[in-house]
Formats: C-alpha cells, sequence, structure tokens
C-alpha cells in the first residue's frame, strides 16, 4: 500500500466521533487502528448480562460467535467503503486471532454477572 492509500484506509476506519463504520447499540463496539506498515489490528467488544452461574460458559461462547460475526460485519463495511474511495479492493489476511471473556460484575449473593466479551484481530492488509 502507498501512502495515499494508507491514508484513505486511516479516514475510513477513523471513529473519533462514533460515527465510524457500524450501527450498533452501545454494547458493542469495534475499533479498527492501522498498527505498522501493512498490519491492521481490530478490536470487537461486547458487555452481555449472564444468566446463572451454571450457564455462564455456555452464554458467553454463543455471545463470542455473535461477536465474530460483527467483526465480519466491520470489515466488509470497511473493504466496502476503502473500494469506494480508493478505486481497488483492500486486501487482507487474518494473521493472529484472541478472544477473552472478563467478569465485570460478579457477587457471591448473585446468580446473575456481567462480562466483557474481547477479540482482537491482527490483519495484513495490501
Amino acid at each position: 500500500m502507498n501512502f495515499e492509500e494508507t491514508n484513505i484506509l486511516s479516514t475510513v476506519v477513523e471513529d473519533l466521533y462514533g460515527s465510524a463504520f457500524n450501527s450498533y447499540t452501545g454494547t458493542i463496539k469495534c475499533v479498527m487502528k492501522i498498527t505498522g506498515e501493512n498490519r491492521l489490528s481490530m478490536t470487537c467488544m461486547m458487555i452481555v448480562n449472564l444468566g446463572n452461574r451454571n450457564q455462564m460458559q455456555q452464554a458467553a461462547k454463543e455471545h463470542e460467535n455473535d461477536l465474530k460475526k460483527v467483526g465480519k460485519d466491520c470489515m466488509a463495511n470497511v473493504k466496502k467503503l476503502f473500494k469506494q474511495k480508493a478505486g481497488r479492493a483492500l486486501k487482507t489476511k487474518e494473521v493472529s486471532s484472541d478472544s477473552s471473556v472478563e467478569l465485570t460484575n460478579y457477587h457471591a449473593y448473585s446468580e446473575k454477572g456481567t462480562a466483557l466479551i474481547r477479540q482482537v484481530h491482527v490483519f495484513e492488509i495490501s
């Protein structure tokens, strides 16, 4: 990618004012950053309310799958906008991926909990 294409990509993924490339509710967020030469990082986060303790792992796994779909939608929108502005397709190859689930609100006396599900994807772009 040359400087002009990198500049176009940076304007596509810019989300300073919150209107970047997704229209999800306040519990879901995808943030993309150009992290190096020909590298793009995408972090997708979702806050979910989990049911009782016995079903927390199953509920977290289900929401991880939903978050993967959100990430695919975000990347598809970025590719579409890049093609409109640059006149060519953005090629991406996923280099690494990592998922984590953090319990953010959990009490010993409550059956319910709140979790932050996070996925970080690193792409090689050209």
